[in-house]
């Protein structure tokens, strides 16, 4: 239950604003530094957060973590690999001998 004397105590004691620093009062005691910088609690970054115009390793490029997705890759047999190495031959004569 609210009671006026209850809300009355609470809020008599406010602190209200001033017109900024220039009406503050002037002390004789050194000015308020910022706290120190800490060390952020975990585990440390593996590498540094790179610029837009610096480039990226190909290593680290397609470099993924557990959350990333597998990356498709086909085997090819040696036979395969030989009949497309054929056909890209085959492919790279045609157009010689058109142009």
């Amino acid at each position: 239950m609210y009671r006026k004397s209850t809300f009355l105590d609470t809020y008599d004691n406010l602190i209200l604003p001033s017109n900024g620093p220039k009406l503050w009062p002037q002390v004789d005691l050194p000015p308020i530094l910022p706290p120190y910088v800490r060390r952020a609690p975990g585990r440390p970054k593996k590498l540094r957060k790179k610029g837009n115009d610096e480039k990226v390793k190909n290593s680290q490029a397609g470099a993924g973590g557990s959350n990333s997705a597998p990356k498709e890759t086909k085997a090819l047999s040696s036979v395969e690999g030989v009949k497309s190495l054929v056909i890209m031959l085959e492919h790279a004569m045609v157009n010689k001998l058109v142009t």
